[in-house]
């Protein structure tokens, strides 16, 4: 059965295959808290397919209904991405999905923590009952020993002690040490969980900057930079398989450690399914052998990537991530695999037209030329850099206009700061300026020595501020914050 609740069509959508037999109720908490969705659905399982934006308003809303194959560990699959910029907000979306799933996790590991050492106190305090009553019955027999006529009503007081030490040792203790016991095992799984997050978070960077990669207009940082992030996103992807492995071996182990107490048609089914794990076990060991041999083939070119290969390597991840709808985790797989096998390949025996076109005239034809930039097809708005960073401002997550415009606003409060008509050029680029983080009294160092230079009006978090000043004024700098160090230091000593 279908389901539309997005006439409109859905913004970035992602779709997720949950097993369960009630997704009627799925639909029934989707409808009940407003969210746009399509789904198909049996009495087995569901399709779901939704805004990338609104992964975490649908875990929330699904997280009472489903018993397992939570939203947050299970592969998401997108649509064919053809515009591979497209793919940059969405991997920064479920990025921040797997980082809030996990700092949820984390803060129920630290309160399933105070609850077991709550109880680990209250255990210690019955302990030390345990130790006074001994103590005390220790006390009531010399006495009893002593002055024979007091042993009766002596003896009374020591039974109930004993019983007392009796209830605390086999009832109360023990009740208390399954309470931390389940305590831990709640942690360990968590803990396991938020590694698992973890990794998933690390992967969608990764895969980000090797998307973000081919936006570098140098061509030797664009290389370096892009095999950087494919080995950070190969070993990733060993780090996933490896928990797909481990689960499955665990699976096999369960299956086996209940096998004699089953009955012969339930140990069919178990043989069956023992024969199923095996399988996707063996095919888990062929991808972690793999991407271990590729993690090899990245560490080898990481300083002799040859930008040929590189751009090979781009059109196949371009041809991965438009080709059909998949999970994020095999299509990844699929790059690293395909990239790995064309950088570790040395044998280049194709000749084609491009190999002898010599664009740029330098008499080294453009297809084995390292230093030729062809001409992009695109807007020149599109390749606009403000912030310097050299990837341009319409795929750059980390790109904010309104701090840019503050750039190019010359602090008119710095100590001699020149006149206006005297900035050539007041746009800050990242051919001209440098980008330098400093504190409030690093910025008042720098007002008073004279120093030319511009401030983003927004502070960070940590009460920081961002300054641009000329690249040819970088020396200048490096000396006054070693001066402000140096009298910072001298400081500390005479306190």
């Amino acid at each position: 059965m279908t389901v539309n609740n997005a006439p409109e069509g859905l913004e970035l959508p992602v779709t997720v295959a949950l097993e369960t037999q009630d997704a009627k109720s799925i639909i029934d908490k989707l409808n009940e808290d407003g969210i746009k969705y399509t789904a198909n659905y049996d009495d087995r399982k569901i399709s779901l397919t939704f805004g990338v934006n609104d992964l975490d308003k649908v875990n929330e809303t699904l997280n009472p209904v489903l018993e397992r194959n939570k939203i947050d560990i299970i592969p998401l699959t997108f649509p064919p991405i053809k515009d591979r910029e497209k793919a940059i907000p969405i991997l920064n979306a479920v990025k921040n999905f797997y980082q809030n799933s996990a700092d949820k996790a984390t803060r129920k590991i630290q309160s399933h923590q105070e609850k077991s050492n709550n109880l680990i106190t209250n255990i210690s305090e019955l302990q030390s009952n345990v130790s006074r009553l001994e103590n005390r019955n220790t006390m009531l027999k010399s006495i009893s020993n002593t002055v024979p006529f007091l042993r009766r009503p002596f003896d009374y007081f020591i039974k109930g002690n004993q019983r007392k030490i009796a209830k605390i040792t086999s009832n109360d203790i023990p009740k208390l040490q399954k309470q931390i016991d389940r305590h831990s095992n709640t942690i360990d799984k968590l803990n396991n969980k938020v590694e698992r997050l973890a990794v998933k978070a690390d992967f969608c960077s990764h895969l980000s900057d090797v998307i973000k990669s081919f936006l570098f207009k140098s061509k030797q940082e664009r290389n370096t930079n892009f095999i950087t992030a494919m080995s950070g996103l190969n070993n990733d992807l060993q780090r996933i398989n490896v928990f797909k492995l481990n689960d499955c071996i665990d699976s096999i182990s369960a299956i086996q450690t209940a096998y004699p107490d089953m009955s012969a048609t339930q140990q069919l089914k178990a043989n069956e399914e023992i024969q199923k794990l095996n399988g996707q076990k063996s095919v888990i060991d062929n991808k972690i052998t793999k991407l271990t041999a590729s993690q090899k083939n990245f560490a080898d070119m990481m300083n002799t990537a040859n930008s040929d290969k590189i751009d090979k390597c781009e059109t196949a991840i371009n041809s991965v991530l438009a080709s059909d709808t998949g999970n994020l985790e095999d299509k990844a797989e699929k790059m690293c695999n395909q990239s790995s096998d064309i950088l570790s390949n040395s044998a280049e025996n194709v000749q084609d037209k491009s190999l002898t076109e010599d664009k740029d005239k330098d008499l080294i034809p453009d297809k084995i030329d390292s230093t030729f930039d062809p001409p992009v097809n695109r807007n020149q708005g599109d390749l606009e850099d403000r912030d310097g960073d050299g990837i341009p401002d319409k795929f750059d997550s980390t790109f904010d206009p309104q701090v840019n415009k503050d750039y190019e606003e010359i602090d008119r409060n710095a100590v001699n700061a020149p006149p206006v008509e005297e900035i050539k050029p007041k746009k800050i680029t990242a051919s001209n300026s440098h980008l330098a983080i400093v504190t409030d009294k690093e910025l008042e160092h720098l007002k008073d020595s004279n120093f030319s230079f511009s401030k983003c009006k927004k502070k960070n978090d940590d009460g920081t501020v961002a300054i641009r000043f000329l690249k040819d004024n970088k020396n200048t700098f490096d000396k006054l914050m070693q001066e402000l160090n140096q009298t910072q230091t001298t400081a500390q000593k005479r306190q």
